[in-house]
């Protein structure tokens, strides 16, 4: 099983992590996905167990590398509200 993350880059250049679904395949992600109409949406799918587990990889693959440049990026988790590590 995967973790779906959805949410959105704000105008900060913050992601914004708004629902997280567990999903059992492709199709269930596309289906998710699709039913997506907001343009500045943001989803990725993460092949990790748990809700903090994906967001740690969220934050690895699409923020650390801003928040290296600019340490008040941040991924902010509206789910679980949990913090990722920076270490």
């Amino acid at each position: 099983m995967s973790i779906l993350l959805i949410g959105y880059m704000n105008d900060s250049g913050h992601l914004i992590i708004t629902r997280s679904l567990p999903v059992e395949d492709e199709a269930a992600v596309s289906a998710i996905v699709g039913e997506l109409h907001d343009a500045s949406a943001w989803a990725a799918t993460f092949d990790e167990p748990t809700h903090k587990r994906a967001i740690q990889q969220a934050f690895e693959e699409y923020v650390r590398d801003e928040w290296e440049r600019d340490p008040n990026t941040r991924l902010i988790d509206e789910v679980e509200h949990y913090e990722p590590s920076t270490d």
